[in-house]
């Protein structure tokens, strides 16, 4: 079977989608740059495409962001089926295409040992000197080993979440749903020491100038701490 010239294959598929499914002017723009740059990709051979091409042309997508490669995923696999449905093709080349981004790495974590040897440091140095930054501090690692918080969450956390002595904090998540997040008795005991030096009138638990403390200043205090326990940070 001979393929049609790419550019003619687009613009049948085009037209299909403006005249058989109203596509809008922008969804057209949007499907023919997909298109036509991977055909301009492909060396003008798109509409002859095998699934081991479609598979090169994905591998060097891959720096491209999730969403994009699954647009482009999703316009190559209908782009194909249009062609099957016409009778221009005998195959959908693109219908076993997955997104072939690279796994993740694991995050790494701290063994019990090294949580332990930040928990010391912390203690040591409230021992020595239990200024308010050393108390914020506590109170931000002793919740996030744990309470299973995000970070996100942590940061934001409204000042009434917890109230001592229930040992428990009210979290507010997506679609204003709350959940009760169990706290163990070291956390609930840093939270209470981080509460006095916090007024009544803050809206949130770690405030931060006119709002909370950010996530990033939360990463940056956690890996000096590790870099006081002797812990690569």
């Amino acid at each position: 079977m001979t393929a049609l010239p790419d550019s003619r294959a687009i613009a049948l598929y085009l037209d299909m989608l403006a005249a058989e499914r109203g596509a809008a002017a922008n969804t057209l723009s949007a499907y023919g740059r997909d298109l036509s740059l991977a055909s301009a990709a492909l060396e003008g051979c798109l509409a002859a495409a095998s699934t081991d091409d479609l598979q090169r042309l994905f591998a060097a997508w891959q720096p491209l962001a999730t969403a994009t490669l699954a647009r482009k995923r999703s316009t190559l696999r209908q782009f194909f089926g249009f062609l099957l449905s016409e009778g221009l093709r005998s195959d959908n080349p693109a219908a076993q295409i997955a997104a072939m981004r690279p796994g993740r790495p694991l995050p790494k974590s701290l063994s019990a040992a090294d949580v332990e040897r930040l928990l010391a440091t912390l203690d040591a140095e409230l021992a020595t000197a239990a200024t308010p930054a050393a108390i914020r501090l506590k109170a931000l690692v002793e919740l996030l080993y744990g309470s299973g918080l995000r970070a996100t969450e942590l940061v934001a956390m409204p000042r009434n979440a917890i109230r001592p002595p229930q040992p428990f904090a009210i979290i507010t998540g997506k679609g204003g749903k709350e959940r009760l997040v169990p706290l163990s008795p070291p956390a609930l005991e840093a939270v209470s020491r981080q509460l006095e030096l916090v007024p009544k009138s803050s809206r949130w638990l770690f405030p931060s100038g006119k709002a909370h403390l950010s996530r990033i200043r939360l990463y940056q205090l956690v890996k000096a701490l590790a870099g006081r326990a002797g812990l690569a940070p």
